[in-house]
């Protein structure tokens, strides 16, 4: 079961943080430190995605959600299918003839940036289909929904809670640039960065118990 937005951002993120009315925090903050959230819970754990690709076209401009390669299947008929290899590209590197045809192209695929777009080796009689590995979506709007694993929640709170910290104890550090004396005792400049620190290390270690689960590759959206 999924979360909105607004459920998300003001029962879970809010609730924790302490800041139920709104006076520290405001919402556009808040959805930029759960983005952040997101794309750092992708390199842990990336969502899933298909895609086909026209057997006509050799290539294709990557989704805005792409995060790298799962596999490129090549189904050439229904009975003969096979999973391209990435062609390691280098400088010197040259097609297998001088004549560039169909037979010419290497078997596989390569990506190049700038723009973002997938090359296939070859075209086909039948469609390519690109198996990718994909940022998790980031909410725009309070009906928007969070749609990672259920035991994600709770680290990403603690994530988006250690970026709100952070940013306010920002404002600690610029006001106490202007000390001219040291105060009496050990006073502590940065009061918060410990609890940033404890929350970005669970926020790891809760994301780390689940890297190995089995069942990682068949998540789906609306499963709880």
């Amino acid at each position: 079961m999924s979360l909105t937005w607004a459920t998300f951002r003001d029962n879970y993120i809010r609730v924790f943080i302490g800041d139920p009315n709104d006076g520290t925090w405001t919402d556009a903050e808040l959805a930029l430190y759960c983005t952040w959230a997101l794309e750092d819970f992708t390199q842990w754990r990336p969502r899933q995605r298909t895609m086909t690709l026209a057997s006509d076209t050799a290539s294709f401009a990557l989704p805005d959600d792409f995060y790298q390669i799962d596999l490129v299947e090549w189904k050439r008929t229904d009975y003969y299918w096979k999973f391209l290899e990435e062609i390691k590209r280098r400088p010197g590197w040259e097609f297998p003839s001088t004549e560039v045809d169909d037979e010419s192209f290497p078997v596989g695929y390569w990506i190049e940036d700038d723009p973002y777009k997938l090359y296939l080796g070859r075209t086909a009689e039948v469609d390519f289909t690109l198996h990718y590995l994909a940022y998790w979506p980031v909410p725009t709007g309070d009906s928007d929904r969070i749609i990672v694993p259920r035991w994600a929640r709770q680290p990403l709170v603690f994530y988006a809670a250690a970026m709100a910290l952070t940013r306010k104890s920002i404002g600690f550090a610029k006001i106490r640039q202007w000390n001219t004396r040291q105060d009496s005792g050990r006073p502590t400049d940065e009061p918060l960065m410990p609890e940033v620190e404890f929350l970005l290390k669970r926020y790891k270690e809760i994301v780390a118990q689940h890297i190995q689960d089995d069942d990682w590759s068949l998540y789906y959206e609306g499963r709880g």
